[in-house]
């Protein structure tokens, strides 16, 4: 028995090694339709923003880096966090990032769009337990 997938994600990572791997591990772990790779924050703000007038076509998780180089991920966060309201539909937010800082994880808890901070790199495992934590009322098939 297996679980419905998540409909969209998003990664937003500068790092385009980094993201292709993470794109590759979502495919294996089996736990999203689409998966779409943002190698630009304020690319995927502006994707984000149009969302207001297309909620169909906003992603339903993502996946964000901190560490980026012009709009990192905190920037993001302060952008997010003011738009975020207008949107139409709610969507889950992970840091998924290298950054071990004890001062990186206190701020992420500042912000309420925030779910979770997980260390990189990331499994599988993880990757499941991630959908069956916070996407619960997708059902089992």
């Amino acid at each position: 028995m297996s679980q419905e997938k998540i409909n969209r994600v998003m990664l937003v990572d500068d790092d385009e090694i980094h993201s292709n791997l993470c794109y590759e591990l979502i495919l294996r772990a089996g736990i999203a339709n689409t998966v779409t790779i943002f190698n630009d924050a304020e690319e995927a703000l502006a994707y984000l923003r149009t969302g207001v007038q297309n909620p169909v076509e906003l992603p339903d998780l993502i996946f964000l880096d901190i560490n980026m180089p012009f709009m990192d991920g905190w920037d993001f966060l302060d952008a997010y966090e003011e738009f975020r309201p207008q949107l139409k539909k709610e969507i889950m937010l992970i840091l998924l990032t290298s950054s071990v800082y004890k001062n990186d994880i206190e701020k992420a808890k500042q912000y309420k769009a925030v779910s979770e901070y997980i260390k990189t790199p990331i499994s599988i495992d993880k990757l499941v337990e991630t959908r069956n934590e916070y996407f619960k009322h997708l059902k089992t098939v």
